[in-house]
């Protein structure tokens, strides 16, 4: 045992100076040797230009493949280096912004090997502003009729690239479907837009009212007179008027009048029978009407 720790004790002093030689040596030897290793590097942009808008998202950060001697190299290797890069955005003339190793400023005998990425995508377009409407496509079917439609706000004013915003003319809300009559009012939400658009007002939803009545109405006219036609002689009708309904638009009902309201029979110039039983005809109306005549015949007797 003793000799074990002689072995570390005796001339212990020559053993830890020849260590501290060998450790000098291994470290001087080393770091004569170049070495690559990689450091991270922020991004700073400045002086964004007045009336320009950016289309991409900024690169924040680049990755670097450094080369150089050991110890400078261990030193920063996957580390972020404490100076940033400084952009400034105002000098930019094109789509990008490339990089080389002269914009690092590294400290003596380290260099930059490589690059990632090795440019940055500044994509800037000139800023407009437009109003544009808000639009409502209401579905409905012949038994309703939209006599109202509002919205609030029914304009909104759209910022952003130029390119963008002369892509939306309007701002169309989810197609509703009119189902009942009366007044209805709800909110709908506006089409999800890019996040480079601005509106102004903010908002998410729009307001609507909707005023619904029935499309399809009915209008009666009684004690209608029977016109002949066909027959120039005497003659006696049983009975001698009809009760004409009418279905249509309110809008197209309310333009009848009595007088446009024609019922007749067709009799032949020369009959050979003293009776008959005929239709009643209608004298023709706007094909958006339908009629209903009560009753459906009549009786005409010729008389001498």
């Amino acid at each position: 045992m003793r000799r074990i720790l002689g072995l570390f004790t005796h001339n212990w002093k020559l053993k830890v100076f020849s260590l501290l030689i060998s450790v000098g040596l291994f470290y001087f030897v080393r770091n004569d040797k170049d070495t690559e290793g990689t450091l991270v590097v922020e991004i700073e942009y400045v002086n964004p230009p007045e009336g320009q808008v950016l289309l991409n998202e900024l690169v924040r950060s680049v990755k670097l493949g450094i080369r150089g001697p050991w110890m400078g190299v261990r030193k920063f290797d996957g580390e972020t280096y404490r100076e940033k890069l400084v952009v400034d955005l105002s000098r930019i003339r094109a789509d990008r912004y490339d990089l080389d190793p002269t914009l690092f400023r590294l400290p003596k005998g380290i260099r930059v090997v490589s690059i990632l990425p090795q440019y940055l995508p500044v994509r800037m377009e000139q800023r407009l502003e437009r109003t544009v409407p808000v639009t409502l496509k209401i579905d409905s079917n012949r038994n309703f009729t939209v006599t109202e439609t509002a919205l609030e706000p029914s304009r909104i004013k759209l910022s952003g690239p130029k390119s963008v915003v002369l892509s939306f003319p309007s701002l169309p809300l989810a197609p509703y479907t009119v189902t009942k009559e009366g007044t209805q009012e709800f909110s709908l939400e506006l089409p999800e837009l890019p996040a480079s658009l601005q509106t102004t007002p903010a908002v998410k939803e729009i307001r609507v009212r909707v005023v619904v009545e029935k499309a399809i109405t009915s209008r009666q006219f009684s004690r209608i007179p029977i016109t002949v036609r066909g027959f120039k002689g005497k003659y006696s009708l049983e009975p001698k008027t009809v009760d004409v309904t009418i279905e249509g638009s309110r809008k197209g009902l309310a333009n009848l009048t009595p007088a446009s309201i024609v019922p007749y029979i067709e009799v032949g110039r020369k009959p050979t029978e003293k009776e008959l039983y005929l239709p009643i005809l209608l004298q023709k109306l706007p094909a958006e009407f339908h009629t209903r005549v009560m009753p459906t015949q009549i009786k005409i007797k010729l008389l001498p």
